[in-house]
């Protein structure tokens, strides 16, 4: 197992012995994951940036 701080090297993903697990400080509480929710609705609604948004290309 492999804890990933940015990105995995591209063979890391497809190879059979390795798991990439992302890189978080805790588990996902559901009373503040809740308002990340509705924040994210709120701006999708009004035109404007999401907060926490993935970034593929960045590897994260």
């Amino acid at each position: 197992m492999i804890h990933v701080y940015f990105s995995a090297p591209e063979n890391y993903w497809a190879h059979r012995s390795v798991t990439v697990t992302p890189h978080i400080a805790s588990q996902t509480r559901a009373d503040t994951a809740s308002k990340m929710i509705v924040e994210n609705i709120k701006r999708c609604k009004t035109g404007e940036a999401l907060v926490h948004v993935v970034d593929c290309a960045a590897g994260y």
